[in-house]
């Protein structure tokens, strides 16, 4: 409201921005909402338009609203310069995490796995976002995803991936994919099994990667012998 209002007086501008941010904020809530690293979209566009603010083309509207758009206008450059200093305290935080913590596992999951010579083997993956990071480094052409119920490796955003599985799911049918094929399953996940559910079922924990970054990027290697 702040940022439209000191607008006014350059319409060009203003509906740049406003037709932007309804956009971005339309797709967020209708079809994906995205995470902080998609949210960064409406601060590129904030930061755009008060960059070409100052060419575009003034209005001149009633006496009392230019006044006001003029006044108004001029908090403009000292509150951009507060928001770009918090944000470079912010980048200076972020580069202390990322010197400090691995970013994704990934990377280093897939070499574990190319050690062990298993990338050519039958592999489920859960959850299929972070997986498919693996997938990528290994250069496979496919995985199964118990989330949507499919191979594949990349991730398709479908309604068919919206409804979860349960851990047990997935381990019954790596199982049954297993027995199907006749060979060892490998899982890859990135939270842990319950104790329980890898007595019960024969599971070996090969490895496991944590304390990333990101947390969604470590995972858990477990591996099921065919039967």
């Amino acid at each position: 409201v702040w940022f439209s209002l000191a607008l006014l007086r350059k319409p060009t501008a203003l509906l740049i921005y406003l037709s932007g941010t309804i956009g971005l904020l339309s797709f967020f809530y209708v079809k994906y909402f995205g995470s902080i690293r998609h949210h960064g979209f409406l601060f590129i566009l904030f930061i755009t338009v008060a960059w070409v603010y100052q060419d575009c083309e003034e209005v001149k509207w009633f006496a009392p609203i230019n006044r006001f758009s003029r006044v108004w206008g001029k908090s403009l450059s000292p509150i951009l310069t507060i928001i770009l200093i918090f944000n470079l305290i912010g980048g200076i935080t972020a580069v202390r995490m990322d010197y400090r913590y691995v970013f994704s596992y990934g990377k280093a999951t897939a070499a574990f796995i190319k050690e062990r010579k298993m990338q050519d083997i039958l592999m489920v993956g859960e959850t299929d976002y972070a997986v498919s990071t693996i997938v990528g480094y290994l250069e496979k052409d496919r995985v199964y995803y118990p989330r949507g119920a499919r191979y594949g490796s990349f991730v398709v955003w479908d309604e068919a991936r919206t409804h979860g599985v349960s851990d047990d799911e997935v381990v019954q049918k790596a199982k049954e994919l297993g027995t199907q094929s006749t060979q060892d399953v490998l899982l890859i996940l990135n939270h842990a099994l319950s104790r329980n559910l890898i007595s019960h079922n024969s599971l070996t924990e090969l490895a496991k990667f944590t304390g990333s970054a990101i947390g969604d990027e470590g995972f858990y290697l477990y591996l099921m012998r065919k039967e």
